[in-house]
């Protein structure tokens, strides 16, 4: 993913829904820690695009999700908790 393209609100959409299809699969299951590294790398990217739009209700997603990827670091034993990446 490169932090150029999305500029693009297309392809800005496109990571997003990614993302999101992505994170559900991992968090699902038992996730290797370099699948939360994974994770959690494109988060950071996609809020760092973001910048000053942090606040609103994508970011306040990337927020939540960034949370709950950093819960199944500390606790993977745990992760058969419901998970909900609504935003």
């Amino acid at each position: 993913m490169e932090l150029d393209t999305l500029s693009d609100p297309a392809e800005f959409a496109q990571a997003i829904r990614g993302l999101a299809r992505d994170a559900h699969r991992t968090l699902r299951y038992s996730p290797s820690a370099a699948a939360l590294r994974g994770l959690s790398r494109r988060i950071d990217a996609l809020a760092t695009v973001l910048g000053d739009r942090r606040g609103g209700p994508v970011g306040t997603w990337l927020e939540n999700l960034g949370r709950e990827v950093r819960f199944a670091v500390v606790h993977p034993a745990r992760l058969s908790r419901p998970v909900c990446l609504c935003a």
